[in-house]
C-alpha cells in the first residue's frame, strides 16, 4: 500500500464515540434522570441535603477506616479520595467553611505520612465539616470562618515543617 493511501486510510476513519458521563457518583441509582428528561421541567428535583449528608459520611467512614492503628495504602486512598470529592462537592453545598476546611485538609494529607503523623488535627477538620453543615450562614459564619483561619494556621504550619515544604 502506497503511503498516500494509507494516509487517506487514517483520514476517512470514523469519529470516536463519546460515551455519556458517569453520574453514580453524584446520583444515587434511583436518581437518574432518564435521557429525555435532561432538557425538559420533568428531570427530578436534586436533593442537596442528602447528597451532603452522604457526602459526610463518606468523609467520615473513609476517615475511621485510615485513622487505625495498621491503615493499608487501601483506606489512605479511600479517604484522599473522599476528601477531594467532598471539596469538589462543596460549592454546591454553599461553599464557605466546607471549602475551606476541605482545601485546608487535603493541602494537609498531602502524604501517608501526615495521616499517620496529623491525626487529632484531621479528626479536627473532619468533625468541624460536620458542624460545618449543621449550621445555616447567617447563623455561624463568623464562627465557622475563625475556625477555618485557626485550623488553616495548624495545616500551614505542619506543611511548612515538612522537608520538601516549598512556599504555597
Amino acid at each position: 500500500m502506497s503511503l498516500f493511501k494509507k494516509i487517506q486510510s487514517l483520514v476517512r476513519k470514523e469519529p470516536e464515540v463519546i460515551p455519556p458521563p458517569d453520574l453514580s457518583r453524584v446520583l444515587a441509582p434511583g436518581e437518574l434522570p432518564p435521557a429525555e428528561a435532561a432538557d425538559t421541567e420533568d428531570a427530578p428535583e436534586i436533593d442537596l441535603e442528602a447528597w451532603l449528608e452522604r457526602d459526610l459520611q463518606a468523609l467520615t467512614d473513609a476517615w475511621t477506616e485510615a485513622s487505625r492503628d495498621n491503615p493499608t495504602s487501601k483506606s489512605i486512598k479511600a479517604f484522599r479520595k473522599a476528601v477531594h470529592n467532598f471539596h469538589g462537592a462543596s460549592g454546591a453545598y454553599g461553599g464557605g467553611a466546607l471549602t475551606r476546611l476541605t482545601g485546608s485538609l487535603q493541602r494537609l494529607i498531602a502524604s501517608d505520612h501526615d495521616i499517620q503523623m496529623q491525626p487529632a488535627l484531621i479528626n479536627l477538620h473532619v468533625q468541624a465539616c460536620h458542624a460545618a453543615s449543621l449550621a445555616t450562614a447567617d447563623e455561624t459564619d463568623s464562627i465557622a470562618m475563625a475556625v477555618c483561619d485557626s485550623l488553616e494556621k495548624q495545616v500551614e504550619r505542619v506543611v511548612s515543617d515538612r522537608p520538601d515544604a516549598s512556599p504555597a
